[in-house]
């Protein structure tokens, strides 16, 4: 949805998206984009508002049909060389799990559904404990994203 709406409707980013990474006992969900000094807080301000909506409302059946297939035919490719099969077996032992998550990972996303997506939104990603990371022109872009909070500038210099 991300990238169909900041990127396809609104033309805000050229690449967007967001994902989960878990630990056993930590994990992060981290939404990223790229996109001109101009539209920045925009984009934020749509990206957040489509977190919200994860974890607020029951995503239509045809949305979340998208998305499952689009994990089906990901996953699918994500296996192709040797190195990604290395990682993936490298964090099933990291993190304790049996090697049959590999091959059944299709089948758990296939009976994935809206209510899974919005408990799963619910549980794990937190907007109170976000940060917001943006680099780019601080003389343009410090007084819009102030609606999100204090704004930090670090100089590299």
């Amino acid at each position: 949805r991300l990238f169909q709406i900041v990127r396809e409707q609104l033309g805000y980013a050229y690449s967007v998206g967001s994902s989960f990474t878990f630990n056993l006992d930590t994990g992060v969900f981290r939404a990223s984009g790229a996109s001109n000094n101009d539209v920045t807080a925009d984009a934020i301000r749509q990206i957040l508002t489509e977190i919200d909506t994860l974890r607020t409302e029951t995503l239509a059946p045809d949305v979340v049909a998208k998305a499952r297939g689009s994990l089906i035919g990901v996953e699918s490719l994500a296996l192709e060389s040797y190195q990604s099969f290395v990682n993936a077996v490298t964090v099933l032992k990291l993190n304790d799990l049996p090697l049959s998550r590999i091959a059944n990972r299709s089948a758990r996303f296939a009976v994935v559904d809206e209510g899974d997506v919005r408990a799963v939104a619910e549980t794990y990603i937190h907007p109170e404990q976000f940060v917001i990371v943006v680099v780019g022109d601080a003389s343009v872009l410090e007084e819009p994203l102030s609606e999100f909070g204090t704004v930090e500038v670090i100089d590299p210099h």
